[in-house]
């Protein structure tokens, strides 16, 4: 099954990374303003997850608390990936304690770290 998440493209240091991965749709919040985000949701190949999340913990900014999530397309896979800068975490999506606990040892709010969506149906667009 293929996996699905969100990458920032004001996250990456090397945005060709995504040129890996389809994009599915894109979401620009704050145009016109200098804090611009552009969001692309992307799928994924099984076969490539692995591989594709080890390239782009390496394309994160690490100046930045930055993560990406990726969760299966089959709505019984109970596990996600999170990937941080230099750092990636195989977790199960009602326990994610661990990368969780990463994530606010780098100062990223927890209300920034709901890790959502996880499955396709919870997706906003």
């Amino acid at each position: 099954m293929n996996y699905r998440g969100i990458i920032i493209k004001e996250s990456l240091i090397d945005p060709d990374i995504l040129s890996l991965v389809e994009k599915l749709s894109e979401q620009i919040e704050g145009e016109g303003t200098p804090e611009v985000v552009h969001m692309y949701k992307v799928k994924v190949l099984e076969d490539d997850i692995e591989l594709f999340t080890e390239k782009l913990s390496q394309k994160l900014d690490p100046k930045e608390p930055w993560y990406c999530h990726f969760y299966s397309e089959d709505s019984n896979d109970s596990t996600m990936y999170v990937v941080f800068y230099d750092r990636i975490f195989f977790v199960e999506k009602d326990d994610p304690h661990e990368a969780l606990e990463y994530g606010l040892s780098l100062g990223i709010p927890i209300e920034q770290l709901d890790f959502k969506p996880q499955a396709i149906q919870d997706e906003q667009w």
